[in-house]
């Protein structure tokens, strides 16, 4: 089949060709627009570059013939343009790894997704609290790695007791529903002597590690090592003893793609409880769980001094997510979702 992935976000290629990848190992053909690619240069000179993109996705997705569309999260594309895809008679998908901030957010993202024939969500709590309300056929569907891209990459420069890979702290003013800021996630660390951290930004930085949200960026700065690429990201979660992960609502259900990420590259994860990782996981076997701030200290501390646990746990964990939660698995789901034979 002939899928055009429409990826409204920086870096779309490095996050997001791992769905590319996932499609072509079975066998189909995908085109890839990068939306901010083109407002950037095809259209660096338009006097309105949102009407040019939609004009231009709609040219390139028909010379294409297209049978699917998706559309990553899109701030860009407009709900005619959907309707007009439809009337083509091509399959129309939306998927949100960004729930549930976005809904929470984004009040003008209701008139957008309802025009979409299927909506693919990685947040388990957001079919039932908004998708299926406006009247949405909406999948829960996971983020996934690719094989090929995370795996245990040894570099002794890497090496470090605690990693943190995050593209924003959560700050409450902005993310008034997380559950834990990650700065107060090290400041916990620090206060308890436990210093043998580095942390990285993924992504665009505007709510980073040193951000102007961070009232502690001053007192961050020896520990942080700057922005790290997808691909290099392996080796910061191989090399570190333990990798920490947080969500910004981990009531609803939500899993991030670096759930997978750590596991994949054999680092221990310590996690907040989401609320649904015991269904995809043996707790304490493949994946730590932690509840709260102190919680999470006394952990680190003991599969720190437990190194034969802690190890045999990270291996559980990476050859469970290498096998069950690989891109080609997830594309298979999808295209179960469609009701079309992979």
């Amino acid at each position: 089949m002939k899928i055009f992935m429409c990826v409204d976000a920086f870096h779309a290629e490095e996050g997001y060709g791992i769905i590319k990848r996932g499609f072509e190992a079975l066998g189909h053909e995908v085109y890839f627009y990068g939306v901010m690619f083109h407002m950037a240069e095809t259209f660096k000179d338009s006097k309105d570059k949102q009407a040019d993109i939609n004009m231009d996705v709609i040219k390139k997705m028909k010379e294409f013939k297209t049978d699917i569309f998706l559309c990553k999260i899109s701030h860009t594309i407009d709900p005619v343009t959907i309707e007009i895809i439809n009337s083509f008679g091509i399959t129309t998908c939306y998927y949100s790894n960004d729930d549930p901030h976005l809904l929470l957010t984004n009040k003008n993202i209701g008139q957008l997704v309802t025009k979409f024939q299927h909506i693919f969500t990685c947040c388990e709590g957001s079919i039932e609290s908004y998708y299926k309300k406006i009247g949405c056929n909406a999948h829960y569907w996971l983020t996934s790695i690719d094989p090929e891209m995370y795996y245990k990459d040894i570099d002794v420069t890497y090496d470090c007791d605690i990693a943190f890979l995050a593209t924003n702290i959560y700050p409450k003013e902005v993310f008034k529903h997380t559950q834990f800021q990650r700065k107060d996630i090290i400041n916990k660390l620090l206060d308890n002597e436990i210093t043998n951290i580095k942390l990285y930004g993924v992504g665009q930085e505007w709510f980073g590690w040193l951000s102007k949200f961070n009232s502690d960026a001053e007192k961050f700065k020896p520990y942080y090592q700057g922005f790290i690429k997808h691909e290099e990201a392996k080796k910061a979660y191989s090399n570190a003893k333990i990798c920490l992960n947080s969500h910004v609502n981990p009531g609803k259900k939500y899993l991030n793609e670096r759930t997978f990420e750590i596991m994949a590259c054999g680092s221990l994860e310590l996690c907040d409880n989401t609320g649904n990782l015991e269904e995809l996981f043996d707790i304490n076997n493949e994946i730590v769980l932690y509840n709260s701030l102190d919680e999470l200290v006394e952990k680190i501390k003991y599969y720190l001094n437990n190194e034969e646990e802690r190890n045999r746990i990270a291996t559980n964990g990476m050859n469970m997510v290498r096998s069950k939660h690989n891109n080609i698995e997830r594309i298979k789901e999808f295209f179960a979702c469609l009701n079309i034979k992979s």
